[in-house]
């Protein structure tokens, strides 16, 4: 049994998320970031079957009055988290942490994946534990494909 259907087996139901034309040329151009959207859970029974050609997932969604035929609904195994919402994060993040007194962040580039993309080294701390030069914590995240969830514990 794949990890994904048994998570199925164990309740697991995937996310739906509709949205305007606008909208989803924002989201997909990355002007506007996938995380901050009010994703939800389908609701009712999801049946699942393996089969030749992976896993197959059968449910019923209602689509809802005020859905326009030019919306978009979108649908996904767990809430998404693409390369896009990870800079929109640490943008954010980096914001924060310079607009306090107290606290040191730093931002690098440490190599380019082989799709091109920057893969950065974030240092961040107090000023305090910088001068003592206090023990460092390595944290890593998303380093294997369908990793998205660990995305949100980071």
């Amino acid at each position: 049994m794949s990890n994904q259907a048994k998570l199925f087996s164990y309740g697991h139901k995937p996310v739906v998320l509709e949205v305007s034309k606008q909208k989803f040329k924002d989201l997909t151009s990355g002007k506007k970031p996938f995380f901050r959207e009010k994703w939800e859970r389908l609701p009712g029974p999801i049946d699942y079957q393996q089969n030749e050609n992976g896993l197959e997932a059968i449910f019923h969604y209602d689509i809802k009055e005020n859905v326009q035929s030019t919306d978009y609904i979108l649908f996904a195994y767990t809430y998404p988290y693409n390369y896009n919402d990870c800079e929109w994060a640490i943008n954010e993040f980096e914001s924060k942490m310079k607009a306090a007194e107290k606290m040191h962040f730093e931002r690098e580039v440490l190599c380019k994946t082989l799709e091109g993309r920057d893969m950065h080294l974030l240092t961040f701390c107090s000023n305090s534990a910088l001068e003592l030069e206090k023990p460092v914590v390595f944290f890593t995240g998303r380093v294997h494909c369908g990793e998205s969830p660990g995305s949100y514990m980071l």
